[in-house]
């Protein structure tokens, strides 16, 4: 009896599983995001023009940078349509499109294109999908969170190494945003049909980019150089022979400067201070307020609150070379 119960029951699991088919289906976090990307769009198309235009479009960027545009790709992929599959990628992108030509303060031209039938049509068309596909709570999600602490530096690389393999890999192909053409708000490379050129398939936003990655790098490269190029200049020391006086608290010191640059002085002092303490440096009608960098029983080191100029240095230093001459001749 036991044989014929297992005999029938293997012989009805191949009935059991055939007549359950896999069923297309987003993803519920796929469709918590979908839900609210289209909040955040439509809410930036009523604040066009608006205060509250900055606010709607940071909500809508970071709504679009939530996950990484190729494990939004993968994850409708997975969903098992085979029409909405495009439609829900080009969804996307159009979103990205709008938020991009608000972004580049092409105001009128962000209020035209949220304001096409088209582009309204599209969020009328993904709610009433959405109400009527119920998402699938067993399924894994293939969405994958952006790094929100990526550095600039790993950005730029990042975008380098996709300008570098582009040629190689082939574009994704691209659905049109409606039947009835749509293509003259689209970038001329998303216009399916066109061929590469030669062996490579750059396109010229890849050129622009790569262009971009030259200047940025070459413009960092200047500024480092002249920053550290200033930086030696003004740290650069001018032996002299001055003397000076030093007003610590109600006290007021006599010294001599032996060396002097726009950052600070080193003075022949013995009276002992406490490190960092406030002092004004005084040469002749010249007040230079200063802290205690450093001491020992014969110098003392100090750092001026806000460098001198270099006008001002060469003041000094004529002055100490004005009584040099002084002394010599006094000899």
């Amino acid at each position: 009896m036991l044989r014929v119960a297992l005999l029938i029951g293997a012989l009805c699991l191949p009935i059991v599983f055939s007549a359950t088919p896999a069923r297309a289906a987003l993803s519920c976090d796929m469709e918590d995001w979908l839900v609210s990307l289209d909040q955040a769009a439509n809410a930036l198309t009523r604040a066009l023009g608006t205060p509250d235009e900055a606010r709607a479009a940071q909500v809508l960027r970071h709504s679009l940078s939530s996950f990484t545009n190729e494990s939004v790709q993968r994850e409708i992929l997975a969903s098992g349509f085979v029409d909405n599959g495009g439609a829900l990628s080009n969804y996307v992108e159009t979103r990205r499109r709008f938020l991009n030509l608000q972004a580049e303060n092409w105001t009128h031209a962000a209020k035209d294109f949220a304001s096409d039938p088209r582009f309204l049509r599209q969020s009328e068309n993904l709610q009433f999908f959405l109400i009527s596909a119920q998402c699938d709570i067993v399924r894994s999600s293939h969405l994958v969170r952006a790094d929100p602490t990526a550095t600039p530096t790993k950005r730029l690389m990042d975008g380098l190494r996709k300008v570098i393999e582009a040629p190689t890999t082939p574009p994704p192909e691209r659905v049109t945003f409606d039947p009835d053409d749509f293509s003259n708000l689209r970038d001329a490379n998303e216009i399916p049909g066109a061929s590469p050129v030669g062996a490579f398939n750059i396109q010229p936003r890849q050129i622009a980019l790569a262009c971009g990655v030259f200047t940025f790098l070459a413009s960092m490269t200047l500024w480092t150089w002249m920053r550290l190029s200033t930086s030696h200049r003004r740290s650069e020391r001018h032996t002299c022979v001055l003397p000076a006086s030093v007003a610590a608290g109600d006290t007021t010191h006599s010294c001599e400067i032996l060396d002097i640059s726009q950052l600070g002085a080193k003075l022949d002092w013995t009276h002992p201070l406490a490190p960092n303490s406030r002092l004004l440096l005084r040469v002749g009608a010249l007040e230079m307020p200063c802290r205690v960098a450093w001491q020992n029983s014969h110098f003392m080191g100090v750092q001026f609150d806000r460098h001198i100029s270099m006008s001002q240095l060469s003041d000094i230093l004529n002055l100490n070379t004005v009584l040099s001459a002084a002394q010599k001749d006094a000899a």
